[in-house]
């Protein structure tokens, strides 16, 4: 029964992507020196660029643009909102280079403007839940099955969002994104140890729900 708890929770994944509404909390893992050392760009290019150097821009758009898809990609988990959350920030990385006061807080400056980016879209994803949710009950309609899938969705919905914050975001973070507890750890503040128990206890919780559900 767990395993296929597993195998659901996967196959609708894209509906708890506004779990990482919580990520927010995060960004020290990913922010100033860790991005300094993932996205690096050319001084020289950053410098020229902030002077309205067009062509230095293009170039260092080709060094930067795909470190900041995987980023936009890792807090979005949705391709289409990946790429225009780094189009949008790109935008306003070439509009305001220019106000920069040193080229050595490029890359940070440039993550805050993705961040603000993704949580934009995680916005209008929370917006259009209902709709794709609707959309995907409509797809699964031409299956026998549709009522059964429907119900099974929503009921697991539903139990996910009755745990406490942190235990479903390591439930997710497990489940869907391979995390593992040192991992988890290391994004939430919390020692192995503690992560473990929640995990465990969440783990139970859903199981007991789950087990109720099909009795």
């Amino acid at each position: 029964m767990l395993s296929y708890f597993f195998i659901l929770l996967q196959h609708f994944w894209k509906y708890f992507t506004l779990i990482w509404c919580k990520i927010q909390n995060f960004v020290p893992i990913l922010s100033i020196g860790g991005w300094e050392k993932i996205m690096k760009c050319d001084e020289n290019l950053v410098k020229r660029a902030m002077t309205g150097d067009e062509k230095a821009f293009e170039g260092l758009y080709m060094q930067m643009h795909g470190d900041m898809y995987r980023f936009a990609y890792y807090m979005l988990a949705n391709k289409e909102d990946a790429v225009d959350a780094v189009s949008e920030a790109v935008i306003d990385i070439y509009k305001y280079i220019g106000s920069l006061r040193t080229y050595k807080s490029f890359s940070s400056w440039c993550l805050k403007i993705l961040w603000t980016k993704c949580k934009q879209k995680r916005k209008e994803y929370v917006d259009r839940s209902e709709e794709m949710m609707l959309e995907e009950t409509m797809e699964i309609s031409a299956s026998d099955n549709m009522e059964e899938h429907y119900i099974e969705n929503v009921y697991l919905k539903e139990q996910l969002m009755a745990l406490n914050e942190d235990e479903r975001t390591i439930v997710l973070l497990s489940a869907l994104y391979g995390y593992n507890s040192k991992e988890i750890g290391r994004l939430m503040n919390l020692n192995n140890s503690t992560v473990r128990s929640k995990q465990k206890r969440a783990l139970e919780r859903l199981r007991e729900r789950i087990e109720a559900y099909g009795r």
